[in-house]
């Protein structure tokens, strides 16, 4: 998908309903349906990048794995990025409470805690 994605120069997320005709949050949703997992994970997991359609009760988990997932994807800390930079929705972080310099921290610490596992998986395959 993500060679499709750099060979179109579209983000991560156009090229999956490009070819797949869904979102990676749907087939999470149907996964998390299939392993019997609770409708709050269900539910978050398929609105996470559409954050305004989450049933409200379950809009605080959604809000979650969207900044999860943008600060992933703002970081480079994994290959499945979605785009050259975050979006992070201003409705998520009212929901969360946040503030612009809770993100800086936030990201900080996930920079440091990335670099950390990134030190004992290397080691352990050696």
């Amino acid at each position: 998908m993500k060679r499709y994605a750099d060979a179109k120069g579209v983000a991560l997320c156009l090229a999956e309903l490009e070819v797949l005709q869904t979102d990676h949050g749907e087939l999470g949703a149907l996964l998390a349906t299939h392993w019997t997992m609770p409708d709050s994970i269900t539910a978050a997991l398929r609105a996470h990048h559409r954050f305004d359609q989450a049933p409200a009760e379950y809009r605080w988990n959604a809000a979650v794995i969207h900044l999860a997932d943008n600060l992933v994807s703002q970081e480079a800390i994994a290959d499945l990025k979605e785009g050259s930079a975050a979006c992070f929705d201003v409705a998520v972080m009212e929901t969360l409470g946040l503030f612009p310099d809770a993100l800086v921290q936030i990201t900080e610490e996930t920079r440091t805690e990335a670099r950390k596992a990134a030190t004992v998986l290397n080691a352990s395959s050696v």
